[in-house]
């Protein structure tokens, strides 16, 4: 494993880069309709089609392929112990103590015509995930740990070759999740609706480590044939063919696939020490940086794109790296879920 580690670090830095610059420019999508800008920048809205497609599938293929590792060596009782405090921990804090204080100081429930009471902030947005920002992400991940630690036993005992198995799963838990996706959506409980709509990254990045080397050795055979395949993916997505077709969600998962099957072959697996503490702080970063955001969209929406993005992604995106950087050495640290 330690030969492969470095490409598992750029993945997870490069992760992290596509989180923070897409949260930087989504005032620009026209997907996105909280807060508007009178300037429409097409190519934003392109880039920012692009990393939907990728962002949180990296993202959440990274634990997938980590926890494929030594999942076998733990309980599910300490796996449940583990992610609690590595996840929870951080939701409850970064909830409670940054997005809602951020939110009030902006104004942002004004915005939206919410009345934020009590209520609503403890059993609408934190316990039923209907407007937790993007600290959906933590509920989500925690649900993918026990659930993954079972899946994953079942397909290890399956008695078929590695890549049939292989596809098949994959496709077969993509219609599963389908199914806790619409559940979740109809029952109002957005943990379910979300773990649905990414457990199959989660399950990705397991399969992906059971075939690593052959994924690997792809970028050795057929180094070309890589490199034409990411150029015709990202100039599909970019120039907004994705996006006029995004009701074809078969269509959009199978191209979220292919790049990050594209990701864990191309992606070097030399990292340098700026892709080191990258990765190393990449949760901090994504905790920090989100709420920064509505800073600019609430006080400078319509200003130069140039110097909202600048101070969203370099400024903001700087300043949650810090963030993240330095707690990370004292002893609150905790708030990261590392005790």
């Amino acid at each position: 494993m330690r030969k492969r580690i470095g490409f598992v670090t750029n993945i997870r830095a490069l992760a992290i880069i596509l989180v923070v610059f897409g949260h930087s420019i989504i005032i620009y999508s026209s997907a996105w309709g909280i807060y508007q800008s009178s300037n429409q920048v097409q190519l934003l809205n392109g880039i920012k089609s692009l990393i939907n497609l990728v962002q949180m599938p990296l993202f959440i293929s990274v634990s997938g392929f980590l926890f494929a590792n030594n999942y076998i060596t733990k309980s599910i009782k300490k796996v449940l112990k583990q992610k609690a405090e590595r996840i929870l921990i951080p939701y409850v804090v970064f909830f409670w103590f940054w997005m809602i204080p951020m939110r009030f100081l902006v104004g942002y429930y004004n915005h939206i015509n919410v009345r934020p009471s009590f209520k609503y902030l403890i059993f609408n947005s934190f316990i039923m995930g209907q407007d937790n920002g993007h600290l959906w992400f933590l509920p989500c991940l925690f649900f993918c740990f026990p659930i993954g630690y079972y899946v994953f036993q079942y397909f290890d005992k399956i008695k078929f070759s590695m890549l049939v198995k292989s596809i098949f799963s994959v496709l077969f838990f993509w219609f599963v999740s389908m199914g806790a996706y619409v559940l979740g959506d109809f029952i109002s409980f957005m943990p379910l609706h979300d773990l649905g709509e990414q457990f199959i990254w989660f399950f990705l990045g397991f399969v992906i480590r059971r075939n690593v080397d052959v994924i690997r050795n792809i970028q050795i055979k057929y180094k070309l044939g890589t490199t034409v395949l990411g150029v015709v993916l990202g100039g599909l997505s970019v120039s907004g063919i994705i996006s006029q077709v995004r009701f074809l969600i078969v269509f959009s998962s199978m191209v979220s696939i292919l790049l990050v099957l594209l990701a864990y072959t191309i992606i070097s697996n030399r990292s340098k020490n700026i892709m080191n503490r990258l990765a190393a702080d990449s949760f901090g970063i994504y905790l920090f940086h989100s709420p920064l955001v509505y800073v600019t969209y609430t006080c400078i929406p319509n200003a130069s794109p140039f110097i909202v993005v600048f101070l969203n992604f370099v400024v903001f995106g700087g300043l949650a790296w810090l963030l993240a950087f330095k707690i990370q050495t004292t002893k609150l640290r905790w708030i990261f879920g590392m005790l």
